[in-house]
């Protein structure tokens, strides 16, 4: 029963969007989580003392350890993406404009590279705050003129309009 309909195995089957798990997965990072779960779900993370918030984010370190080694870093990646929830939009953006399901992967990994680059371009003791948004401002040029290729025009104003796209200018 709470495989099939634990909040833990819920977030599981969340984390495995667009992924095509096998049961085996399924089950082993169930088996992963569960008990993390079961621990800690019910606190409310804020209201914990520095030691305890601590000690659960040591255990909360140790399962993805283990949902890592499960896994493969692959996998792993696939699996992280899925729990991201633009990845979530952007595929019911792709099926939306009957797109195929690789642009919304392509799509996605230009998150993360744009965000290695503003975070470079931040910290980079070497520019002035005038070069900082220039640079800055490239970036997101060139951001969205990459999503418009790969989306196309209709589906990526889409994207921006509803405000789902933030991380392209942001």
């Amino acid at each position: 029963f709470d495989l099939w309909l634990s909040p833990t195995a819920n977030a599981v089957r969340y984390a495995f969007y667009g992924m095509k798990a096998t049961g085996q997965e399924f089950t082993a990072m169930y088996r992963a989580r569960k008990p993390f779960d079961d621990r800690w779900a019910k606190d409310d993370v804020d209201l914990l003392d520095e030691n305890t918030q601590r000690q659960m984010e040591s255990e909360r370190a140790q399962v993805e350890g283990a949902i890592q080694q499960a896994l493969g870093a692959p996998r792993y990646a696939e699996f992280k993406r899925g729990e991201d929830e633009d990845y979530h939009r952007l595929n019911a953006l792709a099926t939306r404009y009957k797109l195929p399901k690789e642009k919304a992967v392509e799509a996605f990994g230009y998150k993360k590279v744009v965000g290695d680059y503003r975070a470079h371009v931040r910290a980079d003791p070497h520019l002035n705050p005038q070069q900082k948004s220039e640079a800055l401002k490239a970036i997101g040029d060139e951001t969205e003129k990459a999503l418009r290729g790969l989306l196309g025009d209709n589906a990526y104003r889409y994207y921006v309009r509803t405000g789902q796209g933030g991380w392209v200018r942001d």
